[in-house]
């Protein structure tokens, strides 16, 4: 596998702001962040396995100390924190999961909700206790254990997938200070299984994405070279990795409409603060239609009118399962994906000129 690439993306609002959780194909290892999540057995006798710790020790250059960083237990399962110096993660949370936790999940996938719920609670415990993550990145949790014990059965690890996205999608909710969680697949013959998965919570939310039009075609094409120049001047590490995000997903056929939606409106709120900022606004909460209606006494009416398009759009397909059953159309279509980035378009030209008037 020669390089990262983004699969796919879900946009959280929260009272904090925008979050997103992110799916990966690539090393895990590529890149840097706050805090690593892996998993591991419980088994006092046996050295802890897998090849994200085997691979981590090696980067470090020692082994992990797994008895005197814990943070809590449940059911068996016990959960350690360690911080780490000097490495491309600032810290390093290992569940020790056993055995008899995973061999239930065929039945009715209890105990795998309850393994993802430890999860958040340990999240939760380590913000509470001060100690701040911006992103978090992982792998499928017990992934390996699932394809030992289920080696046929693709449909338990495919609901372990839907499991783990979910419920991390929600604790992203009401995360302190989390601005996004990367769920990483390095292994090639899973990424039919997590496709599957994805395509289940997109049928649950409603959502389709297989059109590409010449009119939509050149609005990419636009766009990709506009995030190409917005990448190449002074901007933020997350923004790059955002943009680069967002590029990728427009390269992709058929076009995932949610998902371009949505990281649209991620690009539109950085926007919006790095404006905010240059026109020295003070503003009173992080959610995006304050950030943006902060901006009324600076940019145009029609600007502003563009930026809450793509706000209310991004939102709508973030939420669609919540929508009325009743409403007409019942999924994103091609106008929609238009209108996003017929705004966003305009919306990126601006942008580059103001920075470009400021340099």
């Amino acid at each position: 596998m020669n390089e990262t690439r983004i699969l796919d993306t879900f946009v959280v609002e929260s009272d904090q702001g925008l979050r997103s959780f992110n799916i990966y194909e690539g090393d895990i290892f590529e890149q840097k962040g706050d805090l690593l999540v892996l998993s591991t057995h419980s088994s006092k006798r046996n050295a802890p396995t897998g090849w994200i710790l085997t691979g981590l020790q090696e980067k470090l250059g020692r082994e992990l100390n797994l008895d005197s960083t814990h943070v809590l237990s449940w059911k068996g399962i016990s959960v350690h924190f360690e911080e780490i110096a000097d490495f491309q993660f600032k810290g390093l949370l290992t569940l020790r999961v056993p055995l008899s936790n995973i061999e239930s999940l065929p039945s009715d996938n209890t105990s795998y909700e309850e393994l993802i719920d430890v999860l958040t609670a340990a999240l939760t415990i380590l913000e509470n206790l001060g100690i701040f993550f911006s992103d978090v990145s992982f792998p499928v949790i017990a992934g390996q254990r699932i394809s030992d014990i289920l080696p046929g059965n693709d449909a338990s690890y495919k609901k372990a997938l839907e499991i783990l996205i979910e419920r991390s999608k929600k604790w992203l909710e009401t995360s302190k200070n989390c601005t996004s969680l990367n769920l990483f697949v390095y292994e090639s013959e899973k990424l039919e299984l997590l496709t599957n998965a994805l395509y289940t919570i997109r049928e649950r939310h409603n959502i389709h994405g297989d059109i590409v039009g010449d009119i939509l075609s050149s609005l990419i094409r636009q766009v990709t070279d506009q995030i190409s120049v917005l990448q190449s001047l002074k901007v933020s590490a997350s923004l790059k990795r955002s943009l680069n995000d967002l590029k990728q997903l427009l390269s992709y056929e058929p076009v995932s409409i949610q998902s371009i939606n949505s990281n649209s409106r991620i690009i539109i709120e950085y926007m919006a603060k790095d404006l905010i900022n240059a026109f020295g606004i003070e503003i009173q909460d992080n959610k995006l239609y304050t950030l943006i209606d902060s901006l009324k006494n600076k940019l145009s009416p029609w600007v502003i009118s563009y930026m809450h398009a793509i706000r209310f759009i991004g939102n709508s397909s973030s939420h669609a399962s919540h929508l009325n059953k009743d409403y007409v159309p019942k999924s994103m279509k091609k106008s929609d994906l238009l209108a996003v980035l017929g705004a966003l378009t305009n919306l990126l030209s601006l942008w580059i000129n103001l920075r470009n008037a400021d340099r």
